[in-house]
């Protein structure tokens, strides 16, 4: 796993996040938040890309794609 710390990728399989987009420049960085809390409250920023996206949907999606992977990892190897 390169790219981002077993900690941060810890943190993703075991807390509820949320995927999201913020245009920086004219492109889109991809974002996951951990969520906390019974109304799930953004609480922490775990991960961010550079904006390379060309639209917010592909941004999440994509960020959206990477938790999916996370969560199937053993990240303890």
């Amino acid at each position: 796993m390169s790219g981002i710390s077993r900690m941060t990728a810890l943190m993703i399989q075991g807390n509820e996040v949320e995927c999201d987009a913020e245009l920086v420049d004219g492109k889109w960085s991809g974002i996951i938040r951990m969520l906390k809390g019974r109304y799930g409250f953004p609480h922490a920023l775990l991960l961010s890309t550079t904006a390379i996206f060309p639209d917010s949907q592909t941004a999440m999606k994509h960020m959206s794609d990477l938790v999916d992977e996370i969560r199937k990892m053993d990240v303890m190897k």
